[in-house]
């Protein structure tokens, strides 16, 4: 159990709270963009409603703000996790698969903006493709709810951080809190061919004519495909949305083998 809960230990599902499966993760309640300036706006925490919300949250404890902002997201582990693997074989012919499976958990896309659009975009840093449909003019709004590239540092230092609301800090900066909303997070279901394995034992009588005592080749394969949630958009669902870093997917692998024995 926790001695002190934090805002972060709701989002990463570390905290334990009665009736509620351990690892369940809480996002923020997503409103919309500002029409204004393209920057993400959350229930709970509108510039517009400030001084409101900063008389309403002080007179309530820190879990208490931060169910007002977040809504229950599901969980970081799974209901179920298994394998199926099996071997089949004809002549010299052999074929081995292995399918993995999870069901039941929640995942969140990899991160979008902290670390990139808090402030100026510079040429060394990398974005997501998804950046390709931002915001970009009032009214985009209405058909997009990727962020535009703001350059105001004051949306670096929202309200919340800021005394007296310092007692109840329920969040970082706004795109923290884009990447850590209820947009953001996706069913972590899957069904992934893990590997297959395709041999062939060459004829003994060639063998011998080789001068050896046996000689097979295979191809190994793996990653070769998952089902999985369309919203991941090439995101594996074994991957988390907590690294900063602009992530690959898990990508194939094919190996050739040839073994003999002299």
């Amino acid at each position: 159990m926790h001695d002190v809960i934090t805002y972060n230990d709701y989002l990463t599902g570390n905290v334990e709270l009665s009736d509620k499966p351990i690892s369940t993760f809480y996002s923020y309640k997503f409103k919309g963009l500002s029409p204004k300036d393209g920057s993400p706006i959350f229930y709970g925490a509108e510039d517009a409603n400030k001084a409101a919300l900063m008389a309403k949250y002080a007179s309530m404890t820190p879990d208490e703000v931060y169910m007002q902002v977040m809504e229950e997201s599901g969980q970081r582990e799974p209901y179920i996790q298994g394998s199926v693997n099996n071997y089949l074989g004809y002549g010299n012919f052999g074929l081995s698969f292995n399918f993995t499976y999870s069901l039941g958990n929640k995942i969140r896309l990899l991160k979008i903006c902290s670390g990139y659009a808090s402030s100026v975009i510079y040429p060394q840093q990398n974005l997501r493709k998804e950046f390709i449909y931002r915001w970009r003019k009032p009214g985009d709004e209405a058909y997009t709810n990727i962020p535009g590239l703001v350059a105001s540092n004051t949306l670096n230092t929202p309200w919340w951080q800021e005394y007296p609301a310092t007692a109840y800090t329920f969040a970082g900066s706004i795109y923290d809190m884009y990447d850590n909303s209820n947009i953001r997070v996706v069913s972590g279901n899957y069904l992934k061919l893990q590997s297959l394995a395709f041999r062939y034992n060459v004829e003994e009588k060639l063998v011998r004519k080789m001068g050896l005592q046996s000689l097979y080749v295979s191809l190994v394969c793996n990653n070769l495909f998952t089902i999985c949630s369309s919203k991941l958009k090439g995101q594996d669902p074994t991957q988390n949305g907590s690294s900063p870093q602009i992530n690959l997917s898990i990508r194939p692998t094919f190996t050739f083998n040839i073994n003999f024995v002299i």
